[in-house]
């Protein structure tokens, strides 16, 4: 699952009327998905032809594209249904 797809897809939901509780599991899903993201773009090899300066530049675009679906979620989740269901939703994604 691409997380910011997915992302994109909850967000649309949410907005749309859809119930938190019932994308929990998408939600968590998702966090846990850009987690393990996350951690493997730090272990990615180079395909031919790529130098370390342009593997370096296409992680750190990777990395803040999840950074920033991260926060769309964020922010859709806290001005929806509050700050305690976005911390609930981090401790499941544990």
């Amino acid at each position: 699952m691409d997380p910011i797809s997915a992302i994109g897809s909850i967000t649309t939901l949410i907005e749309g009327g859809k119930a938190v509780g019932e994308l929990t599991g998408k939600i968590v899903e998702c966090m846990r998905s850009i987690d393990e993201e996350k951690a493997a773009i730090m272990h990615r090899e180079a395909s031919g032809g790529v130098t370390a300066s342009m593997r370096a530049t296409e992680r750190l675009i990777r990395k803040k594209e999840l950074e920033a679906a991260e926060k769309a979620l964020y922010e859709v989740i806290v001005n929806t249904v509050g700050f305690s269901a976005w911390r609930e939703l981090q401790e499941m994604r544990k």
